[in-house]
């Protein structure tokens, strides 16, 4: 296997390029290379797939690492240019739903380049969430399609959204970003990971006080299917830009996909 990339962005992003399979052989090689770009504070990759011949199971649990690792070190990760049978692959295991994988260096430029204007801004993947340390964070809530690269997210029209349970709230996964509702403060597990994780805040006495109408924002919001960052300002529905994901926010910063 051969690793090269090159730096664009002002030396911010790496483009990583691989020749050859991704496997049990070349794994470390690949994992040594990421970790050298970390070092040396680039934490903003795309990686060209083009040349990926091949990815066996333990490649892609491989990628899962280093998408986690990168998001920790509040980077992010693309891939692009997948070829169409590991595409369709990932497609049928539901790994485009955990991946941010889009067709072309173009698409993923634009992706990363409205990430990084997020995180220049004081934001992070995150947002509102917590640190990220924590194992349970807020859903986040991406942009409108139309959105320019480098402009303000336009905001969508706000529409009636069918507001939780009064006593309900939507948190995502640390480790699988699976959305899991929670109605009172205690100990949870994922049910699709097993992950434990801790909620706080929901008892009346301690809960904040939450908005009632408009002028709650702006919100930092993160897709649940592409791990996009949107800027909301009000409550009402809207649209992921990267992935069409559909989601609406309620009036008390409640998300739903």
């Amino acid at each position: 296997m051969v690793i090269k990339h090159a730096e664009v962005m002002d030396n911010r992003v790496a483009v990583v390029d691989i020749e050859g399979p991704l496997d049990s052989y070349t794994s470390p090689d690949f994992e040594d290379y990421v970790n050298l770009l970390l070092e040396k504070n680039i934490v903003f990759i795309l990686f060209d797939a083009a040349r990926m011949e091949y990815v066996s199971s333990e490649g892609i649990g491989l990628l899962l690492f280093l998408q986690k690792k990168i998001s920790e070190a509040n980077g992010f990760f693309v891939i692009f240019n997948l070829q169409d049978e590991i595409q369709a692959l990932y497609s049928l295991l539901g790994f485009d739903k955990i991946f941010r994988i889009v067709p072309s260096r173009a698409e993923a430029l634009q992706m990363m380049d409205r990430q990084i204007e997020l995180r220049d801004s004081g934001f992070s993947d995150e947002g509102d969430a917590g640190e990220p340390e924590e194992p349970a964070v807020e859903i986040a809530v991406p942009p409108a399609p139309e959105a320019a690269p480098r402009a303000q997210p336009p905001e969508a029209a706000p529409v009636a959204a069918e507001e939780p349970a009064p006593r309900s709230k939507v948190v995502a996964c640390s480790t699988c970003r699976s959305q899991v509702r929670v109605d009172h403060d205690g100990d949870y597990l994922c049910p699709h990971c097993g992950t434990e994780f801790t909620v706080t805040g929901m008892d009346p006495a301690s809960r904040p006080a939450t908005a009632t109408g408009e002028g709650f924002g702006p919100l930092i919001v993160e897709c649940a299917q592409c791990k996009g960052l949107i800027r909301v300002k009000k409550p009402g529905a809207y649209r992921c830009a990267d992935c069409g994901a559909k989601f609406t926010v309620s009036p008390d910063l409640a998300v739903k996909f």
